[in-house]
C-alpha cells in the first residue's frame, strides 16, 4: 500500500488502486444482491401476483421488452464504477482536466508508459490510461441508458413501468455524467467527487430496477384490478353525464310548442308500434300452439291405425 506523501498542496493519501477497487467492487456486489432481494420481497412470487390480480400472459408477452439493453446497462454501470476506483486510487482526475479531448487529442501520446514493466500495469497504475478507460466506459454507459429510454419511449407496446424505469435510469446516467465531467474540469473538489461516487450508487439502483422489471415483466403491468375499476368508474361517469345532457336537451326541445307536438306524436306512434308487435307475437304463439296440437292429434291417429310407429315418430322429430 502506498504511504502518505507530502505534496505542494498538503498531504495526499494514496491507497493501493487494486485494493481500493476490490473494496468498492465488494460493496457494489453486496448492494446489488440486497437490491434484488428487496425487489423480490416487495413484489412476492409471480404465482402469488398472478393469483391476486387479473394479469394474464397475453397482457405482457406481446409487449416490447428491452431485456438485453437493461442487463447491459447494469453491467456497464458496475464496471464503470469499478474503473472509478482506479481513478481515485491513482488520483487520475488531476491529469488532463478537460473534456472530451485529452491534451488536444482523442488518444493522448502518453497513454502507455514505456518505463512501466510489465505493460499491463498501465491499465491499473498509469493515471492517463486509467482516466481514458473510465471516460470510454462512462460515455458508453450513458449512451446505452439513453438508447434504452428512447427505444422504450418510441415503442407503444412497451409496458408503462418499464418505460418509466428506463427514463429514470437515463436521467440518472445524465446526472452522473454531468457530475463526472464537472469533477474533472474543476480538478476534483472533494464535495463534487463524493457526490459523483454517490451518483454511481443511484445509477446502479436504477439499472437494477430496470433489469428486474424486464426480467419479470408481469410486475411491470401494475395493479390491473385497480386499473379496471378506475376504467369502469370513468365509463359510468361518462354515461351519467351523457344521460344528463340528453335530458337537458329534451327539456329544452319541449319548451318549443311545435317541437313538443312532434315529440308527442313520435311517442304515440312508437307506443302503437310496440303494442302491435306485442299482439302479433301473441297471435304467432297461438298459431304455433294450434299447429303443435294438430300435429300431435294426427300422429296419434296414425299410430292407432298402425300406419306409424313411435320409433318412426321420434326419428322424424329428431330429423326436424
Amino acid at each position: 500500500m502506498r504511504c502518505r506523501a507530502a505534496s505542494a498542496g498538503g498531504w495526499s493519501s494514496l491507497a493501493s488502486p487494486r485494493r481500493l477497487a476490490t473494496h468498492l467492487i465488494t460493496a457494489f456486489t453486496l448492494f446489488t444482491l440486497l437490491s434484488v432481494l428487496g425487489l423480490r420481497a416487495g413484489h412476492g412470487s409471480v404465482a402469488t401476483y398472478l393469483r391476486n390480480t387479473r394479469v394474464k400472459a397475453q397482457d405482457y408477452l406481446a409487449s416490447y421488452n428491452p431485456t438485453s439493453l437493461a442487463h447491459t446497462l447494469a453491467a456497464m454501470t458496475f464496471f464503470t464504477a469499478a474503473s472509478g476506483a482506479f481513478v481515485a486510487g491513482n488520483e487520475a482526475g488531476l491529469v488532463y482536466n478537460e473534456f472530451p479531448m485529452m491534451g488536444g487529442q482523442w488518444i493522448p501520446d502518453d497513454i502507455i508508459n514505456p518505463y512501466m514493466d510489465p505493460a499491463w500495469k498501465n491499465v491499473f497504475e498509469n493515471s492517463v490510461t486509467v482516466q481514458f478507460i473510465h471516460r470510454c466506459l462512462a460515455v458508453s454507459t450513458w449512451s446505452i441508458a439513453v438508447i434504452t429510454a428512447l427505444r422504450c419511449g418510441l415503442n407503444p407496446t412497451t409496458l408503462p413501468k418499464i418505460t418509466t424505469a428506463a427514463h429514470v435510469a437515463a436521467g440518472a446516467a445524465t446526472m452522473q455524467a454531468t457530475l463526472g465531467i464537472s469533477t474533472l474540469l474543476m480538478a476534483v473538489p472533494v464535495h463534487l467527487a463524493a457526490t459523483h461516487q454517490a451518483g454511481a450508487m443511484v445509477l446502479l439502483a436504477c439499472a437494477i430496477r430496470l433489469m428486474f422489471l424486464t426480467k419479470n415483466p408481469v410486475f411491470a403491468i401494475g395493479n390491473v384490478t385497480a386499473q379496471l375499476e378506475a376504467a369502469h368508474e370513468f365509463r359510468a361517469e361518462n354515461r351519467a353525464s351523457e344521460s344528463d345532457k340528453l335530458k337537458a336537451l329534451m327539456a329544452q326541445m319541449e319548451q318549443d310548442p311545435e317541437t313538443a307536438a312532434l315529440l308527442a306524436q313520435a311517442r304515440r306512434e312508437l307506443q302503437q308500434e310496440m303494442e302491435a308487435n306485442v299482439v302479433v307475437g301473441a297471435e304467432a304463439k297461438k298459431d304455433d300452439k294450434k299447429d303443435t296440437v294438430a300435429q300431435a292429434g294426427i300422429a296419434a291417429v296414425l299410430i292407432g291405425m298402425g300406419l306409424l310407429t313411435e320409433e318412426q315418430l321420434e326419428q322424424d322429430e329428431e330429423a326436424q
